[in-house]
C-alpha cells in the first residue's frame, strides 16, 4: 500500500470539532457456518488488532486501463497466546486457522457500515526480534474465489456483456445473491468460455464492453456497464475535498499526490473481429472404443457414469471453433448398449439405461445410469464406438482494425494498448471502440490521490466511512498545492489504514470525470440541459 504524497494541505472543515474515532471491528468466521458469532470471532474483542491495511478498487488508476482485481486487507496481530498457530492444538481456534474464511472490517460507530469483506489467506505467525509475538493476517477480495478458478460456459448468442459476467460468475460457482449486474450496452453476436480462467474471462468482458468489474464493501461482485457512471447517482458529485483555506464548505485533505500518467497514454489500438457460420447437424465426436474391443466402456448393474464429448477433435476441419448446439444422444442411434461385449447381440440401451446432459460451447457431459441388472457394454452405431451430435461452428478469417495517433507517437513513442477485446460486434463497432479510447488515451491525463484524516472531526470520519470506488467527488487543489486542479473525479481505488482506537487514514486514488464525463446517455431526460454534451461509445 502506498504511503508517499507529493504535496501537503492544510486546514479543514469542523476544524474546531472534535476528533472522532469510530468503532471499528475485524471479524472472521472461523467455524465457516456462515455467521459472525463475536467471541474468538471479533479480533477486535480479543484486544488483538494492531494495524490494518486494506484496498480495494482498480490495479491502476486510468478508467480505461485499469484491471479488475481482488482487493486485498493485511492485518498485524497480537498473538501472546498462540491462538493463531495453525499446528498448535491448543488454540482454542485448533483446525479453523486456515484460508478461506470469511472476513469483514465494519464500523460500528459513528454510525454501522460495513467497509471491507473477503476471504482470509495463510496466517502467519511470526517472532519479532525483541521477543513479542505477532501475526500477520492476509486476505483477498471477492474476485479472488473467482480468479483462479476454470471456467466453461453455454454457447451464447446475440448476448448482452451483463449476461455473459453473470455467465461466467455462475460457471465459477458464485452465489447470484452476491452479485449486481448492470444489463449492458453491448451484444455479443457470439460468445463462450472454454477451460478459461475467470479473472480472464471477466476481462475479456469487461474489455469488450468498456466497462468495470468492481468489488462492494460488503463482498459483492458488480459489474459496471460503460453508461454507468453517465447516469444518477455518478451525474454530480457526493463529496468536495479542497486545500483553500477559504473554502469552508469543503473536507481538507492533509496530502494529495499527482499520479504518473504517461504509463497510462496509448496511440495505437488494434482490434480483430470475428465472424462465425453454422454448419449442419453432424456427428461432433465419438468414443475410440467400441462393442468388441478389450477397451470398450462398461457400466455395472446401478451405476452412473460420465462422459465427456469434446469438440474440436483432432481431426476436425482447422477453422472449426466449437458447438453451436449439441444433441442429447439417442439410445439406438447415437448410444447402444449390449449385454455381452459382442456386437451381434441386441441393443438394450433404451430399456436399461437413462441419460442427462450439461451443454458447453466446446463440450458436452452426459452421465449414463444403469437401471438394468446386468453389465452393459457401451458403442454405437455401425460398430464405432458412443458418439455424439451437433451444430458445428466454423470462423472465417479475422479482420484487423487499427486506429493510431501520429502526433501522439511522436511526443511520447508507439504505445500499443493492451486489448483483452476477444468478441467485438462489427467492424464499425471495432472502428468506433479503437477511436473512442485513443480520443481520450493518447494523451497524458490529470490522475491524482489524496488522503485524509478520518478523526479529524465527524463530517471527515463520516466521509472516509462511506465514500465508495465509482463515486464521483470534487478535488480543489488550487492553494497551497498549487497544481491547479479543480475539477470532478471518479474514485477507482479506495484504501484504508487503521490503528484501533488511535487513527484512521483513508487514501482515494481518482481519475478525472471529464475524460468521460461529458459524453451524454440519449435516454437521459437531462440531455436537453447538456448543450455541450457529447455522444460516446
Amino acid at each position: 500500500m502506498s504511503s508517499v504524497f507529493a504535496l501537503q494541505g492544510i486546514g479543514g472543515v469542523g476544524s474546531d470539532e472534535e476528533a472522532v474515532y469510530p468503532d471499528v471491528l475485524l471479524e472472521v468466521d472461523w467455524d465457516n457456518d456462515g455467521v459472525f458469532e463475536g467471541g474468538d470471532e471479533d479480533l477486535s474483542a480479543q484486544d488483538d488488532v494492531r494495524l490494518v491495511e486494506c484496498w480495494r478498487g482498480r490495479d491502476l488508476v486510468s478508467q480505461h486501463v485499469g484491471r479488475s482485481v481482488p482487493g486485498h486487507l493485511f492485518a498485524l496481530l497480537n498473538n501472546d497466546d498462540d491462538r493463531y498457530n495453525s499446528f498448535n492444538t491448543g488454540s482454542p481456534l485448533t483446525g479453523n486457522v486456515t484460508p478461506g474464511r470469511e472476513i469483514r472490517l465494519r464500523a460500528t460507530t459513528p454510525f454501522a457500515v460495513t467497509l471491507w469483506s473477503g476471504f482470509t489467506g495463510e496466517i502467519k505467525p511470526r517472532i519479532t526480534s525483541t521477543r513479542e509475538k505477532r501475526a500477520e493476517l492476509p486476505a483477498s477480495g471477492p474476485l479472488s474465489r473467482v480468479a483462479t478458478r476454470r471456467v466453461a460456459t453455454a454457447m451464447g448468442a446475440d448476448i448482452l456483456s451483463g449476461d455473459a459476467w453473470d455467465d461466467v460468475l455462475d460457471a465459477a460457482g458464485w452465489p447470484a445473491a452476491d452479485r449486481i449486474t448492470d444489463a449492458g450496452q453491448e451484444t455479443l453476436p457470439r460468445w463462450w468460455q472454454e477451460h478459461a480462467f475467470g479473472i480472464n474471462a471477466l476481462r475479456e468482458i469487461e474489455d469488450t464492453e468498456v466497462g468495470f468489474g468492481a468489488e462492494s464493501h460488503d463482498g459483492k461482485i458488480l459489474f459496471e456497464d460503460r453508461h454507468h457512471r453517465l447516469e444518477a447517482p455518478h451525474s454530480t458529485p457526493q463529496w468536495t475535498f479542497s486545500d483553500e483555506p477559504a473554502d469552508t464548505t469543503a473536507l481538507r485533505f492533509q496530502e494529495i499526490e499527482q499520479i504518473e500518467s504517461v504509463p497510462l497514454v496509448f496511440n495505437v489500438f488494434e482490434t480483430r473481429v470475428r465472424s462465425f457460420t453454422l454448419g449442419s447437424t453432424t456427428a461432433l465426436w465419438a468414443h475410440p472404443f467400441a462393442i468388441g474391443s478389450d477397451d470398450v466402456p462398461v457400466i455395472e448393474p446401478g451405476q452412473s457414469k460420465d462422459f465427456w464429448a469434446t469438440y474440436p477433435t483432432p481431426d476436425a476441419a482447422i477453422d472449426t471453433r466449437a458447438a453451436d448446439s449439441w444433441v442429447t444422444p439417442v439410445f439406438g442411434t447415437d448410444i447402444f448398449a449390449n449385454t455381452v461385449n459382442n456386437p451381434i447381440f441386441p441393443d438394450v440401451s433404451a430399456t436399461y439405461l437413462t441419460i442427462s446432459t450439461v451443454k458447453y460451447g466446446q463440450r458436452m457431459k452426459f452421465t449414463l445410469t444403469n437401471s438394468g441388472p446386468y453389465l452393459l457394454y457401451l458403442g454405437g452405431p455401425g460398430g464405432e464406438g458412443m458418439r455424439a451430435r451437433g451444430v458445428r461452428i466454423l470462423e472465417s478469417d479475422q479482420i484487423l482494425i487499427s486506429t493510431s495517433d501520429a502526433t501522439s507517437i511522436a511526443k511520447y513513442g508507439e504505445r500499443t494498448y493492451p486489448t483483452r477485446t476477444l468478441w467485438v460486434a462489427s467492424t464499425a463497432t471495432a472502428f468506433y471502440w479503437g477511436q473512442y479510447l485513443l480520443s481520450i488515451l493518447k494523451d497524458p491525463i490529470a490522475y491524482v490521490a489524496i488522503e485524509f484524516n478520518a478523526n479529524k472531526d465527524l463530517i471527515h470520519c463520516h466521509a472516509a466511512l462511506k465514500v465508495q470506488v465509482s463515486d464521483r467527488i470534487t478535488i480543489t487543489a488550487t492553494g497551497n498545492s498549487g497544481l491547479g486542479i479543480d475539477e470532478d473525479f471518479f474514485v477507482e481505488r479506495k484504501e484504508f489504514r487503521l490503528r484501533p482506537g488511535k487513527e484512521l487514514w483513508c487514501r482515494l486514488e481518482c481519475s478525472p470525470v471529464s475524460v468521460t464525463g461529458e459524453y451524454a446517455v440519449l435516454d437521459d431526460a437531462a440531455l436537453g440541459l447538456l448543450n455541450t454534451a457529447k455522444l460516446g461509445f
